[in-house]
């Protein structure tokens, strides 16, 4: 996965910038929201990932935000935590949250600090069989930061080319 550093189009700006929740947005301008568990597990991080967190691997969660009603995909999500062995990480709740979307536990967590967002146009660097639901689409990423455990989110918006 590579980030082209870019200008995006003015009607992606606010969700770009948006620090609320993207599920509650998403449901308000599409409807009812279901998550699809793409992968779960220890896995390798991208780049990007590796030199923001300072390890290779990482437990790691991609879903994808359908439309309830359509099943139009709407957002691709993955979340890396590192050290999630460690009893002391609390983020040891996000593995446990199944088909429910991490914003629902995000945005109920207090004391909860984040770097700011990172964005770009996402591309695939390596072509091996399907092309990745995110390439050549808009995204960011940050870290946020719960008693200094990071946890890196990364968002691309599959409802705009």
């Amino acid at each position: 996965m590579n980030w082209e550093p870019a200008q995006p189009p003015a009607a992606l700006h606010s969700w770009l910038a948006e620090t609320g929740s993207l599920t509650a947005r998403l449901e308000a301008n599409f409807g009812a929201i279901n998550v699809d568990i793409q992968f779960e597990g220890e896995a390798p991080l991208y780049p990007y990932e590796q030199q923001a967190l300072d390890t290779q691997h990482a437990w790691v969660r991609e879903v994808i935000l359908r439309q309830q009603e359509t099943g139009t995909p709407l957002l691709w999500a993955r979340t890396c935590i590192p050290e999630m062995q460690n009893p002391a990480n609390p983020w040891q709740k996000v593995p446990k949250i199944g088909q429910k979307p991490l914003g629902n536990l995000l945005f109920g967590l207090k004391n909860l600090k984040s770097t700011a967002f990172s964005q770009g146009k996402i591309f695939e660097n390596q072509k091996k069989g399907e092309t990745p639901v995110w390439h050549n689409r808009w995204g960011r990423w940050r870290i946020l930061y719960q008693y200094d455990f990071p946890l890196l989110l990364t968002e691309v918006f599959l409802f705009y080319e």
